[in-house]
């Protein structure tokens, strides 16, 4: 008899193991209390598709997966939201502060602007700094990112930045916290062109100015040009023109001690049979390790999507010829400044980070879905262009557009490089087919196919 009733108790446990238990589950806001200073917010999350989920008494759609996502606007105050699903409701407090935003208008007139008395000098104090073409720390306003021990010519600050004075009537500005805090009063003197060579390796034409301190530059873009401006510390400036007789493939300006070296990139040559032959790509599945990235409605970790597209990607990219490099194979952390270091130190051509889309407050997760493409400097914007309408064209996401964004990795990279956001976690259609095999798959087919589409484009304007 016990045993008769030991075996009835085990065939209830197998039946009910087979029925998925569903409980509401909220994953954005991420806790009960929180303060959202902008002017709407959303909640993520899922529940059982069969129960009517509502928002303070309002009826809100589900996904037949269970995932949903509702726009929900704020008061200055406090706002109270009750979710209910079935037997499980949660209370939400939302408090929304009113903010009075301070934004700087580039024109002539320059408010707040404290002008010193006499002219200084500062050296910087990290590679990497900034130099910036309006006195606001975001934004693609970077004239360049220069090295350690630059020194910079200041006449007044703003907004926490110094005004550098480049030449006669032409400025940049630098964060204050980017320069050792020891202010230069006295004059210094003017840096001395020792020489210049040029070289070519592989892939690549070498400026080389041999200075005896490092100075500011930045180089500027233009249709069949690339000009490289150089500024004295006396306000002298000097421009070396380098003239594009093909697609520029990248190019980069650093130092190496006081060499300022000017690395311009030749044409990237496509092959018939492994159209990638000698072709050097770096793939950046983004995030990683205790990096989750963005959280989908049904809790995926966007780091462990982004990685599952990039292997596939890196077998795509693998048989086409390529050199392929991975910036993690694995789920682990790896910072921002590794990865681009990665990419510089494989010399790669072209570089790829992989990336799921999120929102932030005050946008509408039900109407923002699809592919984008993010660009930094304008000779990566028709790669871009190609792997988006690659991915928009296989697997028929909603084109979201190209954008030019300061992201750390697609800025500092030497190579041609571009962030890919194949869809939106946190939209419920979308999510779906980021979770989908055969989606993974043929996104990595379509941004291989983009890059040698784009590839033939410029074989064809050069030829």
């Amino acid at each position: 008899m016990k045993f008769i009733g030991n075996k009835i108790f085990i065939a209830f446990l197998i039946f009910f193991a087979g029925i998925k238990v569903y409980a509401l589950d909220v994953v954005y806001p991420t806790a009960y209390n929180v303060n959202i200073n902008a002017s709407s917010t959303f909640f993520v999350g899922n529940t059982n598709p069969e129960e009517i989920l509502t928002i303070n008494g309002t009826k809100i759609d589900v996904h037949p997966s269970g995932a949903f996502a509702q726009k929900v606007p704020l008061n200055i105050g406090k706002n109270v939201f009750t979710i209910c699903s079935g037997f499980d409701k949660k209370v939400y407090t939302i408090n929304r502060n009113a903010v009075l935003t301070v934004s700087y208008n580039n024109s002539s007139k320059i408010d707040n602007f404290k002008k010193f008395d006499e002219e200084k000098y500062v050296y910087i104090k990290n590679d990497g700094t900034a130099l910036r073409s309006t006195p606001v720390e975001q934004g693609i306003n970077r004239l360049s990112h220069l090295e350690k021990d630059v020194i910079l010519k200041i006449d007044g600050e703003m907004y926490g930045l110094y005004r550098v004075v480049l030449a006669e009537n032409n400025y940049a500005w630098v964060n204050k916290k980017s320069v050792y805090e020891n202010v230069v009063q006295e004059d210094i003197e003017p840096a001395k062109l020792i020489a210049k060579y040029f070289d070519q390796i592989n892939h690549s034409k070498f400026y080389k100015i041999k200075l005896t301190k490092r100075i500011p530059y930045y180089v500027e873009e233009k249709d069949n040009e690339l000009i490289l401006h150089l500024f004295n510390i006396d306000g002298r400036e000097s421009v070396i023109p380098v003239k594009l007789k093909y697609n520029l493939a990248g190019y980069d300006a650093y130092y190496e001690r006081d060499n300022l070296v000017f690395e311009v990139k030749k044409k990237l040559k496509l092959y018939k049979f492994k159209p990638l032959k000698d072709i050097t790509i770096v793939i950046d599945a983004g995030h990683g390790g205790s990096e989750k990235g963005a959280v989908s409605c049904l809790r995926d970790n966007e780091k462990d999507i982004n990685l599952k597209i990039a292997l596939y990607l890196y077998k795509e990219l693998c048989k086409k010829g390529a050199t392929v490099y991975m910036t993690r194979f694995t789920d682990e952390f790896v910072s921002l400044n590794d990865r681009v270091k990665f990419s510089n130190d494989k010399q790669a051509d072209i570089f790829i980070s992989v990336h799921a889309n999120s929102l932030p407050d005050g946008k509408d997760p039900m109407k923002e879905r699809g592919t984008s493409v993010y660009y930094y400097y304008d000779e990566a914007k028709p790669l871009a262009e190609s792997i988006l309408n690659s991915i928009v064209g296989k697997v028929k996401t909603k084109n979201d557009g190209i954008y030019q964004r300061s992201f750390a990795v697609v800025r500092n990279s030497r190579a041609l490089s571009v962030l890919i956001e194949t869809a939106y976690v946190i939209n419920p259609y979308d999510i779906i087919l980021l979770n989908n095999e055969k989606f993974q798959k043929n996104c990595a087919k379509a941004i291989s196919n983009g890059i040698i589409e784009y590839l033939k484009s410029i074989q064809v304007n050069q030829s």
